[in-house]
């Protein structure tokens, strides 16, 4: 089960998926199935972040954005062209995110590009359990989990 909210401001919705992750290192494989330019967020956020706000903004917000001028989100923080980073995200690309608790991180690489960054995660800002989370401004956009 996945929780979803409407969201006025960045996002018109958004996903967490039911997984919450406080060890280990876990991996999560995304297809672009329909991308409409619009923005697609792709990271991770704290189990505690309420879903009926802008969760991009909220500190325990971290990822990366399909759209949006390259933008990063690091502590809900919006950072244009952090580490170099470049969104250049197609309809039927395959995203991997990486979640690793041990070394605080989070690592996304795009399979056509062959483009990956990685976001430190600061644990007094984003407090464990972590769940993947996913946001979308365009209504037609549409995310699938692969294999």
């Amino acid at each position: 089960q996945n929780n979803t909210s409407n969201n006025r401001s960045l996002l018109n919705s958004q996903v967490r998926c039911k997984g919450e992750y406080s060890g280990g290192i876990h991996n999560i494989r995304l297809k672009i199935e329909q991308y409409a330019n619009g923005l697609i967020f792709f990271g991770v956020n704290s189990k505690s972040a309420p879903l009926n706000v802008n969760n991009l903004t909220v500190a325990s917000s971290y990822g990366w954005t399909a759209g949006a001028n390259n933008t990063v989100y690091k502590s809900g923080q919006a950072l244009i062209n952090h580490n170099d980073y470049v969104s250049d995200f197609q309809t039927n690309d395959i995203v991997e995110l990486e979640l690793d608790c041990y070394r605080r991180h989070i690592h996304m690489r795009n399979h056509r590009s062959n483009k990956q960054y990685e976001l430190q995660i600061e644990l007094e800002k984003c407090p464990f359990p972590w769940m993947f989370h996913f946001g979308f401004s365009m209504s037609g956009d549409r995310l699938r989990i692969v294999d």
